[in-house]
């Protein structure tokens, strides 16, 4: 089990801000039960400003298993962009070998 730090009011707060609760929850779910934590207002941020939060947090995913060092800012900033978080994690783990 997950434990998740988020109430119903967060919830709400998303719905109210026009926010999909499902594309925010689901994916910090699936980080936190990797092992790799993402605050939720972060994502929910990055989803609103037209962001791919699960590719992002795909990324973290991969970073972590690659001992990647990098932020949840700087892919979400590549995402943004228009660059692929996770090639970007891939590259610099094939630059590090």
């Amino acid at each position: 089990m997950v434990n998740l730090p988020l109430g119903i009011s967060d919830i709400v707060g998303m719905r109210l801000r026009g926010t999909d609760p499902v594309a925010v929850v689901l994916p910090a779910i699936i980080a936190r039960a990797a092992g790799t934590p993402v605050d939720i207002k972060v994502l929910e941020a990055h989803l609103m400003a037209g962001g791919r939060v699960q590719r992002v947090v795909d990324a973290l995913i991969e970073a972590k298993k690659a001992h990647v060092e990098v932020g949840v800012e700087e892919l979400a900033k590549a995402d943004l962009d228009g660059r692929d978080p996770v090639a970007l994690v891939r590259g610099r783990a094939i630059g590090r070998i």
